[in-house]
This record gives structure tokens, sequence and C-alpha cells, in this order.
């Protein structure tokens, strides 16, 4: 129903109030009815005056939803009548963007605008006729981030307002403040993003600020490392290292400064035989044979001296240290990014294990005044998380197959919530496609979906509902700290149950609390607090092992590509293609875990998704090439492919990245032809941000340059090109692709740091050692005797593949007899020769030495120096995890004061909002909360309403089912504000 309540008295003033009402719901970024069609309801005709409110308010009941419009009948009849007509034009912007401000892609949406073939919704008339440059307004205000702004008096009145903004930052101590999305109350400008500075970046969480910081040192770093590996470049392309030298000779110019070998040549090998080559993966095109039963060997001419080896040494040297004092450096980058502004979990401790009865906050702000005793401490806020998680999704699943309802009704009905009945009869028919192909539901059945989960819903209410999390918010960082470190207890006591506890800190008397700092509010997963240790171990196995499947199709995949085509460059194809659905993949299977935050849930997501890449990059191709295939120049051997897969880094997949695809379809072709707005809005969602793929980027390049650095010391360039190309893709998506992400903190880079790039720089050590132990990488051993007679002259041979090319080979009488002998040390414990560990001269099998002396010298450096590294990095690895966990268990935790505490109240900052339940979806621009948020303010959300006058009241779970309110049973999490007296109000 709809009720319109007013104090005037006359009939035409009530006349003129309804108008303006009519008005003022046409005049919302959505139209009226759509709005209530997204709170799954519709307004009634009827009218009732119940004298009770200020004169223009109008309250709307719809199904479950309570909409209220505030309305104010004084306003300008002219103005309100000219949004009646049909076909005028769209309601005042709250924004005023200048058009200096606005993005490219919205200044060529508006000038392509007035053409049908690209804006067809332009024809469309009638009151809910929607409007291109609305949806791009609500893109750039509701999804792009913003910052606020203050005119200064150091910026000229000639420059403009976005310049004044950076000037006031340059001269001006002081940093860029974020906005909330949909921010409308002040200006706020979009990030530049050239002249935003990388600290500012910091805004969007401390993993973000520390990912580009992280990017830009490493690109550094790299480059120097290539600087240190130019004369081994240098002698790789010389004639020293091939007859002739690689210029005009080599097969791709980015092969150049390769080890790709060009001086290559068939020698007599009187005992060799095709089984010599039947361990995996073989490679028989290096044997052949004539017609008289005489075997030859394809020999590489191409040495290794110890000066290639020092040099190699020195740039490993260099890149770990390097990394060591980036690491180092870094956690105080985290402190100082996380200086520059105040946010919630600065303010806030959360309790982990709270009994599952304490469901009343008053109860809990009562416990940690008493924690705080003579301290002066004041509690802000208190969120009690429920454990209704199976509720939570019954009703999201509700809304979404709501939502499915109304995409499907005919064109001209509006939707009725209270009438779903009818609904599902004036929906569209399927096509056979979308039915049996797409597999989506008819209007019956989607209400029978609908009817199914609401008594779902019903049936799950009955149960009773404890208590998960507790969120408690101080006024104060230092009554933060001063709590945190009050209660600060050993896992060991809390599992005991605080047998050693003193009562006086224990909630009730009786119950030792985990008590620390939370993620932000934005971050935190609400519908997986509830998840017992044991479940989640058993998720994680599942979803590892599905992982683990992935990867060996993968590397199946790949071999299978490369046996049938012959194709370096098509198996390194397939291995970017890989690449680029490995991150859908291992989000498919992290779905089968429950994570507390989004944090969690990306570090777990980071580490299956860097293994991925990293097995699927470098190990995979160095286990299905063939040994010999090495450093052989060709479109077909792995010097090759490794050089695509570097040129796709540099190259394709940024382009892939900034290009944004499916982003523009949406945007710029799919909008235009929706037919009302709140649909095309839709269409301007913005990609999806996700800082663990960020990270798995950079990990994977390095790891890839790492591991073929003996072979392609080029690849340090490669790397510092594409790490600085990602640093500006990166930071452009950021500002002007990637739409709204949780807060996310510096879980991921810890995790690099203490972790991945450890592993990188410890596989870098070894397999340098092996690869440099390994040249010519021909399997070609000289047996220290001239060749015979027999094998003097000239002579037509077939190699022992399935081509069976035939070869000329011409032998002189000075040249040397050879013999077959094994140069991987990597697969002699395969092959029954004992594992050779490390990679050292002194594992060649005596008689079969293929290494120069100065070669032997520089593996024995360079092996020698990868035990060292692993012995470090074992240290290293047991000291962040087994003793962490030991630690933990039997110490109190120590808190991270992180520096000087800031004198900010939490009620004061604009950047601090409520820890308040809530659920992402696909169906809605905004989220679902899940609690009762009608007693608090609006501004401790952590999100900014983009539709004008529409309350968050539509997009809030506990009304959808009135059934479901009634009684005293807590179904749903609560949250308490208890603003203090003498403070700038929040």
């Amino acid at each position: 129903t709809i009720t319109k309540r007013s104090t005037m008295t006359t009939k035409e003033e009530e006349d003129n109030a309804e108008a303006h009402i009519d008005a003022v719901q046409e005049s919302i970024d959505i139209p009226f009815d759509e709005a209530i069609s997204a709170s799954y309801g519709n307004p009634n005709p009827d009218y009732e005056d119940d004298g009770n409110n200020e004169k223009g308010d109008v309250h709307v009941a719809t199904a479950g939803v309570s909409v209220e419009v505030i309305a104010n009948a004084d306003a300008d009849a002219d103005a309100d009548e000219e949004h009646l007509v049909e076909g005028a034009p769209p309601p005042p912007s709250p924004y005023n963007d200048d058009i200096s401000e606005m993005t490219y892609s919205r200044r060529l949406a508006r000038y392509l605008s007035k053409y049908d073939w690209y804006n067809p919704s332009k024809n469309v008339k009638g009151f809910h006729a929607p409007n291109l440059d609305v949806a791009w307004e609500y893109f750039e205000h509701s999804k792009l981030p913003r910052h606020f702004i203050a005119e200064s008096s150091l910026a000229t009145n000639d420059q403009t307002t976005s310049q004044k903004s950076f000037h006031r930052r340059r001269n001006v101590k002081d940093i860029l403040q974020r906005a909330e999305y949909g921010e409308e109350e002040e200006k706020t400008l979009l990030y530049s993003v050239l002249k935003t500075p990388e600290t500012e970046l910091g805004d969007f969480g401390i993993g973000v600020g520390i990912y580009f910081w992280t990017l830009r040192v490493l690109c550094i770093i790299a480059f120097l490392a290539g600087l240190i590996n130019i004369p081994n470049m240098i002698y790789f392309s010389s004639d020293e290292y091939g007859d002739g030298g690689q210029l005009g000779n080599i097969s791709k110019w980015g092969l150049l400064g390769s080890a790709a070998c060009i001086d290559t040549k068939w020698v007599a090998c009187p005992n060799c035989t095709k089984s010599d080559w039947d361990r995996f993966p073989r490679d028989y095109s290096r044997f052949a044979t004539d017609s008289d039963g005489r075997s030859f060997i394809y020999k590489n001419n191409c040495q290794v001296t110890f000066d290639e080896g020092i040099v190699a040494w020195a740039s490993f040297f260099f890149v770990m240290v390097s990394i060591m004092v980036m690491n180092f450096f870094s956690k105080y980058r985290e402190h100082y990014i996380d200086s520059l502004s105040q946010t919630s979990s600065d303010y806030t401790v959360t309790v982990e294990n709270p009994p599952i009865h304490a469901t009343n906050p008053d109860e809990w702000k009562d416990f940690f005044y008493q924690i705080a005793g003579d301290d002066p401490i004041h509690v802000t806020l208190v969120t009690v998380a429920i454990d209704n998680e199976d509720l939570i999704k019954i009703l999201v699943k509700r809304r979404k197959q709501i939502q499915n309802l109304i995409y499907l009704l005919k064109p001209g009905v509006q939707f009725e919530g209270d009438n779903l009945d009818q609904m599902a009869n004036q929906t569209i028919d399927l096509t056979w496609v979308q039915k049996h192909l797409l597999f989506k539901k008819t209007g019956p059945e989607l209400l029978k979906a609908i009817r199914d989960l609401e008594e779902q819903a019903k049936e799950e209410s009955k149960k009773d509902f404890g208590a998960s999390n507790i969120f408690i918010t101080f006024e104060t960082e230092k009554q933060q700290k001063m709590i945190l470190n009050k209660l600060a207890l050993p896992r060991s006591q809390i599992m005991a149950d605080g047998i050693l506890v003193p009562n006086d800190i224990k909630f009730l008397g009786k119950y030792a609390l985990a008590v620390k700092e939370p993620a932000e509010p934005s971050s935190i997963r609400w519908h997986d607090l509830d998840e017992s240790l044991t479940v989640q171990i058993v998720q994680r196995v599942i979803s590892t092992t599905l992982v683990l499947i992935a990867i060996v199709l993968g590397a199946l995949l790949v071999q299978v590509v490369k046996s049938q085509t012959d194709s370096a460059s098509y198996a390194a194809l397939t291995v970017t293609a890989i690449n680029q659905i490995t991150p859908y993949i291992c989000k498919f299977c992290n779905r089968f875990e429950s994570h507390s935050n989004d944090g969690s849930y990306q570090t777990s997501l980071y580490t299956k998704t860097t293994f991925f890449k990293w097995t699927n990059t470098a190990i995979v191709t160095v286990i299905i090439t063939p040994f010999t295939y090495k450093i052989r120049d060709g479109s077909d051997y792995l010097i090759n492919s490794v050089y695509s897969i570097f040129f796709a880094e540099l190259l394709t997949n940024p382009a892939i990245k900034i290009s944004d695809i499916w982003g523009n379809i949406q945007r710029h072709y799919l909008g235009p032809r929706e037919l009302d707005q709140r649909r095309m809005n839709l269409r301007f969602g913005g990609g999806a941000f996700v800082l663990s793929d960020r990270y798995t980027e950079v990990t994977k390049i390095l790891f890839l340059t790492f591991f073929y650095s003996s072979i392609f010391p080029a690849g340090f360039f490669f790397c510092a090109a594409s790490l600085f190309i990602n640093y500006w893709v990166d930071k452009f998506s950021l500002l002007r692709v990637w739409g709204p992400s949780p807060t996310v903190g510096a879980g991921v880079a810890e995790l690099s740091r203490d972790y991945f790039f450890t592993l990188a720089l410890l596989v870098y050590a070894i397999i340098l050692a092996y690869f440099y132990s390994g040249f010519p990488f021909d399997n070609v051993c000289d047996t220290g005797s001239t060749v015979t007679s027999d094998y003097v002259g000239t002579f037509s041979a077939v190699t022992s593949d399935d081509a069976a090319t035939a070869v000329e080979i011409t032998i002189g009488s000075d040249e040397s007899l050879y013999q077959y002998c094994l140069q991987d040390l990597l697969r002699y414990a395969s092959n029954g020769l004992g594992t050779a560990f490390p990679a050292i001269p002194s594992y060649q099998p005596e008689g079969h030495e293929w290494m120069t002396s100065g070669q032997e010298t520089g593996s024995s450096l360079l092996g020698w120096s990868s035990v060292a590294v692993l012995i470090i990095t074992v240290m290293i690895i047991v000291n962040r995890s087994v003793f962490a966990i030991l630690r933990n268990f039997f110490l109190k935790p120590k808190i991270d004061q992180g520096g000087k505490l800031s004198e900010q109240r939490f009620s004061e900052g604009k950047e601090t909002t409520a820890y308040i339940p809530q659920v992402k979806s696909t169906v809605s621009d905004l989220p679902f909360l899940a609690c009762d948020i009608s007693h608090l303010n609006e501004s401790l959300l952590d999100f900014e309403n983009p539709m004008i006058n529409f309350p968050f009241d539509s997009t809030n779970l506990i009304y959808d089912l009135p059934e479901l309110n009634e009684g005293d049973k807590k179904l749903f999490s609560l949250v308490n504000h208890w603003p203090p007296k003498k403070t700038i109000h929040h």
C-alpha cells in the first residue's frame, strides 16, 4: 500500500502536494516503480491519510520491504510538471560534473549517443525511458573510486578543479581523502591516473598500496639484474660462443643474447644406439644412421666458461640481497601506508569465540567497560554476528529468482511483489536455446522455486541461532590497543578454557576470549564466520585436490599440443591460454572454502593460482621438453618457447587487461540497448579487482625470469618491461576500470614476502646451478680418440625420429669420436644414476665428463650456493610457520602498535564505518544488508546509496519475509550504536 500523509487543509493544496509527490517519484535516478521492483513490491493505487505525518512525506509498504520517499511540497510546480512530460529530459544531476572531469569513454559515449546505431535507447519514450549519460554518471560516481576536494588559497583561479585539488596536495601536507562510492553531499573527483601519488593507493587497502610499491621496486631490481647480465648476453651473441655469431644467423631477433646455439654439427658416434634416447621426453632427431649402419649424433659447439658462471652468480646474489632488503623495508612501508589514514579496523576488536548465547550488545558493551577499569574508554558500536548463514543464503537465492522473474516479464508489465502468481503468468516464452542450453526457467518454474525457498526459510527460522563473532568499536585507537593488550592470550590458554586466566578478564567470569584486530568492514565475509576449524581443513583439502587435478590436466594438454603440432610456439600459446583461465579455475575451487574475510580468501586463492601458473609456465615446459631442446635454435625448441611466453607476458596480457573487452561491450553495446534505467545501470558495474591475481602475475613473471635466466638472460629486461607496463595498466584499471572491491590488508603481501619470493629465489639458485652444469645440452661426450677411417668422408644418413629427415654428414680425419652421455643432472635419479644434488662436477660419471675446466669451477660455485640458499630458506620457512604457530600457541601475542597512535576519533573520520553484516550479490548494485539498521546513521555504512531517495531498506534481507520477524527469536545480526556526546557527529 501507499500512504500519502498531509497536514494541508484545502483540496487545492492536497492536489498540489500529490502532483509534487508523483513528480519526485519520477525524479529518482531509477523510476519509482523500478525501485519497488528492485524491492520486490509494487505500489497500490489506494491511498489513505492518517494525518500523522509531516507535509509531503510518503510511506510505501511493499512485499516485505518498506520504502520511504521524502518529498518537499513547496518545490517549484513548473519543474515538477516538466518531469511528468513524456520524453522530458532527465532530472537534474546531483553531481554536476564538468566535462573535463569525465572519463574519455563517457565523453565518447556522449558524442555517439546521438546516433541510433549506437544508442537505440534514446528512442524509448515514457516516464521510464533510460538515459545513457545517467548510466555513465552512475558508473563514474558509484563504481569508480573518487576523492574529496577542497578549495585552496594556493590554487589560482584559472586552474581547473582537478588542478586545484592536486595543487593543494603538493603544497599542503595533506592526503587525498577517498570518498565513499556514490558520495553526493560533497564534491568529489576521479583519481588521476598519472598524478595520483603511489602513497594514495593505500586508500584502497594496505595490500594494494604495498602491491604497487613492490611492483616498482621489483621493476628496478630486474632492470639492474639485466645490466649485470649484459656480459653474458654479449658472449652468447659473439662468435666465441658460436661460429659466426648470432647476428644475422639467429632465427628470431628476440633470441639475440640468449644461449641459443647456432653452431652445431653431426659427429661420429660408433657406440650410440637409438635406445640411448628412449628416456622421456625423447629426442630421436639427434641420432642418425646411414644405410651401412654407421651411427651419428648431433653436437652443439657452444660452451660456457667460468666467466659466464661468475656473472650468473653475481646476478643471483644481487637479486637475492635486493629482494631481502625489499622484504625488510616492505614492513615499514606497510606501517607508513597504514599511518596515512584511519580506518575502522584501527578502532575495532573482534571476539572470535563468543558464547553462542551471548547475543545482547549491551552485555558486551558492559563487559568491555569492565575490562577497561579506570582507563577511560567509549564503546561506540557493538555488532553481534549471528550464525544464520543458511538462512541468509536462502533469502539471497530467493532474491535472485525474483530478479530472474522480473527479467522475464512481458514489455509493459509492472512487477507486483505481492502478486507473484499473476507475475509468473505474464512472462515471455523462452526459446529452445534459453531453456535447454542456457538452463533458464520459465515463469511458473521460477514461481515454484521462490515458494520452495520461502518454505525453506521458514523451516530454517525455527532453528536457534547463536553468536558467531562480536565486533566492538571504540572511539579512539588508543582505547583499542589498550583492550587488545589486556585481553591478548596464548592460544593454549583459550583452548584450555582459560584455566590460568584471571576471572576478571573472562566474559561472564568464565569464558576466555580470542580477541584480535579484525579486517576492514568491507572485507568481512559475514556468511563464512561460523565454520569450525575442522570444516575449514576439509574444505581446503578438497579445493587443493581439485587444483592439483587441474594442474595435471593442464600439463597433459600442453604435452598433447606439443606432440601433435611439434611446435614450441603452439605449446607457448597453450601455456598462455591456460594462464588466462587459471584464475577462474582456482576461483571455482576456492568456492568450496570458507574464509572469515577477503584477505584470507585472496591469500588462499593467491597460493593456488601462483603454484598453478608457476607449474604451467616453467616447470611443465621443462618436464615435457627434451633436455637437448633447451638451447637449440628454431621455432620448435625450448628457448623459442620461453621467448614467446615472455613476449606474451609483455604485450598480450596487458593488452587484454587494459582493453577491458567485456566491460566495454557492456557499457558501449549492451547498455545502450536496455529499456529502463535500472537494467542499464547494471551494465555499468565495473570489472572485478582481485588483488591475489595481481600478485600472481608478478610472481609468475619473476619465477619465469629466474627459472630461465641462465639460458635467457635478456629475460630480466623483459621482466622489468612487463612489471613497468603492469604497474601502469593496473593503476589505470584500478582507477578507471575495476569496480568496488573489499579493502584488503597486507595478508597477500606478507605471503609473498615470507614465502613466495623466498621460494622463487630458492628455485632460482637450484635451477641456475643445474642449467649451467648442463651446457652444451647435447648429451655428447668426447672419447678422446680420433675417428676411424670408415667414418671419414661424406655420408647420407636419416634421423631416427618420425620425420626421418635426410641429412648430409661430412667428417674429417682429424675429428674426434664421440659417445652418448647424459648431461642432465636433474634426471640422474630417475635414470638409476643416483641423486645428483647439488649440481656439482663430481657427479659426472667417470669417462663421461662433458664440462670444461672453467665450467666445473663455476658449477661448483653455483651448486654449493644453492645448498646455502636451501638451508637459509628452510630456516626462514620454519621460523615463519612452525615456530610462529608454536609462539602463538604458548606465548601471549604481541600487539603491533604501528608507530604513533592517531588522535583522530572514530566518529570524526570520513573513512570509518560500522561493521554491518551484508552479502554481496550479482543481482544488486548494493550489497544485501542482513541486520536492522533503522536506528543507525546511514554514514556508518561503507557505501553510499547512488539512487536518490531510495532507502537502504530495499536491500535489507530482514524485511523480505515479514513472518520471519514475528516473535522474539533473534534470526538476524544486531548492531547497536552509542555515539559520543561531545564529538563531531559521524
